[in-house]
This record gives structure tokens, sequence and C-alpha cells, in this order.
């Protein structure tokens, strides 16, 4: 007979295996292809430092560094990210182009004779019939060791698809030095991604956003740091040298909504992305070392709805101006909010501006805390609940957060998070706002009917775009 304390414990084991499982099926698997550029060790370094990605292993292609040189640079990022992912060299190209020397200093790493061939092929066959899952193969370099590995291998039933670092065209580094390879590439049944901006019009990588890496203290952050500490990065970056060519590719990844996609038209697998608004790639990027990817990628979904044209009436018009002023990751918990809710409601997106604030507070992503929220269970005021559910993670089915039924209710929550507590309240001037608001079209309209609730989504859609989460809030640590 099992005694009690052993089932539970059983009982434990299998949901916390279940969870972890649920959390693993939310990640994209990826092989990637790196030649070893600079903008290859940044976007790399992005990835390694994500939850939103499964890296299953890594090929190091010609260019920046040769490929053994590369495969024992790439070895020694994946160990300082505290990751064992296998690193193998890809094709050797030829490659000697201008700026390997700074992509040495950044690599850590001196060029070495070649020592041996890269056994790439076997690698891939093994990472790809290994995995049940489909896989993207992320390529940020020449496409040479991915189609001659096809060439030699055949067809592969679970590459979904390849995002490969186009640039500028025909005539971008990637292209030529794949020669031809990469028409050969084009010949065969695989969905290609051509990740790039037709009019050159990329973003730079400043020192601002350097310094916002760096100072989220995850270990590849503390890498970075050192690196760029070299004086000819040093002064590359300074000079603006930096251009975020390889770094829209993790982004498009975590936020596929920002970019948009064209098929070809003589061949729909092959479709050309790139993104309007460039100022939106530091900020995604960023968002990569905060534990805020996947802003705009869902479960179900696989895009999630940004464009004005996809939106209600009402909504379309403030869309664009509300994502540019806070965010995609304020509008995704919004928009999700108002579904789940059923209505646009006044207190249940204060919920959710409230829970992503206490989010960014810790700097921690989604279910990574426990609430406690004070607004009861009586709307308006109990309908935050939905908001910061929503927002955190901490939902009732999880038994992350609790409310509690003292009165008053009031808009404000405790969040507890690695130890620390933080109280989150509305402030009263905006609560005093919504308030008289309510109580004017109750007068007007009566309550609860067809022009109350007009009233009330009209608010919803005005206090949305007009309250800043950063500014609408009082907050205090709870030290007892």
């Amino acid at each position: 007979m099992i005694k009690k304390g052993c089932l539970l414990a059983c009982i434990m084991l299998i949901a916390l295996q279940v969870r972890v499982q649920a959390q693993e099926a939310a990640t994209i698997p990826l092989v990637i292809d790196t030649d070893c550029a600079t903008d290859d060790f940044m976007a790399i370094s992005a990835i390694l430092s994500s939850n939103d990605f499964k890296v299953l292993g890594i090929v190091c292609t010609d260019g920046g560094l040769s490929p053994q040189t590369g495969a024992t640079a790439v070895r020694q990022l994946v160990k300082q990210a505290g990751l064992d992912i296998p690193v193998v060299a890809g094709v050797d190209l030829g490659q000697n182009p201008q700026w390997r020397e700074a992509s040495e200093k950044i690599w850590g790493v001196t060029e070495s004779p070649v020592t041996a061939a890269g056994a790439y092929s076997d690698s891939l066959t093994r990472w790809f019939e290994g995995s049940s899952e489909q896989i993207t193969y992320v390529c940020l370099g020449p496409i040479s060791s991915l189609n001659r590995w096809i060439e030699k291998h055949g067809e592969v039933a679970n590459l979904r698809r390849v995002i490969w670092f186009y640039g500028g065209g025909n005539t971008s580094y990637n292209s030529v030095v794949s020669g031809a390879d990469w028409p050969e590439l084009q010949k065969l049944p695989v969905n290609i991604h051509l990740v790039g901006q037709p009019t050159e019009n990329y973003p730079k990588l400043t020192e601002n956003l350097v310094a916002k890496v760096t100072a989220t203290k995850l270990p590849l952050a503390k890498v970075i740091k050192q690196r760029f500490q070299s004086e000819l990065l040093q002064h590359q970056l300074q000079a603006g040298h930096f251009v975020m060519w390889d770094e829209m590719v993790p982004v498009y990844l975590a936020f596929p909504s920002l970019f948009t996609v064209q098929p070809e038209e003589q061949n729909p697998r092959i479709a050309n992305v790139h993104i309007e608004d460039t100022s939106m790639i530091a900020d995604g990027f960023l968002k990569l070392f905060t534990a805020q990817g996947s802003a705009l990628r869902g479960i179900v979904l696989e895009y999630f709805p940004v464009s004005p044209d996809m939106l209600s009436p009402d909504v379309a018009p403030v869309a664009l101006e509300i994502q540019k002023r806070y965010g995609m990751e304020e509008w995704k918990l919004a928009v999700l909010t108002n579904e789940i809710h059923q209505h646009l409601g006044i207190y249940s997106i204060v919920g959710a501006k409230m829970g992503l604030f206490a989010r960014e507070y810790f700097g921690v992503g989604l279910d990574k805390m426990k609430v406690k929220s004070l607004a009861g269970f009586y709307p308006p005021v109990g309908c935050l609940n939905d908001g910061l559910q929503i927002s955190t993670g901490a939902t009732l089915g999880r038994g992350d957060i609790e409310v509690l039924t003292t009165k008053p209710s009031l808009p404000s929550a405790i969040f507890e998070c690695n130890g620390r507590k933080l109280q989150v309240t509305l402030k009263p001037e905006y609560s005093k706002q919504a308030a008289k608001d309510i109580s004017d079209g109750i007068v007007k309209y009566g309550n609860l009917t067809n022009g109350y609730w007009n009233m009330v989504r009209e608010l919803s859609i005005k206090y949305w775009l007009e309250w800043d989460r950063k500014k609408m809030f009082d907050y205090k640590e709870i030290t007892q």
C-alpha cells in the first residue's frame, strides 16, 4: 500500500513535469547556422538568453571567422550561457573578409590554421532525425552548409522553414558568398523567409542599447559588456559602425506581427520579410534579454493582430498609437484581457497595465510572481482581476493569485517575486476621473443600458490610449 506522503510526492512530480513540458512546448526549436560575424554574436547571444527558443545545434559556416575557429568561439559562448548545445564546423568557402579582425575581437578568439574538416552533415542529420518537432533553420550567414546537406540527405520532413538573413537582395554578402548554393536551394521544396530591408534602412546598434542589454545582468550580458571594452569595438560602436542586420532575425522569430511577409509570385515557398518601423527592432531585441519575448506570438495564433484593418472600427484609429506609446507587450495583454472579459472594461485594462508594470519592476516574464488582489469580486473594481491574471500569468487555475474580499475594494494588488513584495495601486486622481466619467454616463444613459455599455467602451479606449502605466500607479515595496 502506497503511503499518503509518497503518493502526494508522485502527484507533485507529475504536475511539475506537465508544467515544464507545457513551457517547453511554447518554445521554438531551432538549428542555427552562423558565419560568426559581429552581428551574429549579438543575435546568437539574444537567442541563447531568451526563453523563447530551444536550440538543438549550431553550425559554423565560413565568413566572419573560419568554420573551425567559429565553432571554438561559439562553444565558448554556449558554455558562458550555461547551456549544453552541440556546435560543429560547417562548409569552408575560403573567405577572409575585411571585418575578420572585428569578428575575432567580439568573439574573443584568434584565427588558427585549419585543422580538420567539419562533420556538420552527420550532425544535422542527427539533430533533425532525433526531433519529433517541426524545426526552424536560422541562417545568419551563407546558405551553403544547409543546401549541400539537403542535396546529400534529401527532403527533410520536419524542416518547418528556413529563416535567412538575406539583406538587400541578390547583391548582399550572404547571397553572393553562397554562390551556386542559393539558386540550387530555391529549386528544392523548402519554405524560406528572406529577412532584410529592400531600402537598406536598418537601425544602428547604439551605445544606449548595448548598455541596456548589459544591465540585465544575464550571463551573456556580462560577456557582451566585456567584449565591447575592446578599443576597436568601442571606437566602432561610438562611430555608429554597427548595424542591426542579423539581430533582426530573432526579433522576427519572437515578434512576427511586427513584420510584413510577402511571398514571391513565381515561387510562393519563398517570402520576403521586412519591417516598416525599424525603431521597434531595438525594443524587441532588448525584450529577448528580459524574459519578455513572444509578445506577438501565441499558443494557437501564429500571428497576433496589430494591423488596424483587423480591429474593431472604434479601436482601429488609435491602435498604432497605443502600440507606439506602450509597446507590443502591453498591446497583446490588453487585447487578450478585453477578449476574455467579453467587453472593453476600464478596470480590466488597468489590471493589464498594472500586472505588466509589476513584471517590469521585478524584471521578469510571465509565471514568475504570486499576486494578491485587493479588488474583491464585484464590478467594476473587481474587473481588475482579469487583467492581472492575463498580464502576469498568475491565474486561478495555477493557484498563483488570491483575491481578498476585505472592504473597501481597491484597484490595488500585492506582487510577490523572489522573496520581495510590491504593492501597486491606481493613483487616486485616476480612480476619481473614472468614477466621475461613469457617474456622468449613468445620469445621461441610465445604469447598465446599451447607452451605458457604449459609454464604458468609449471611456475604456480613451483610458487605454491616455493612461501611461509608468505614471498612473503608486507603488512601494513591503518589507514586513
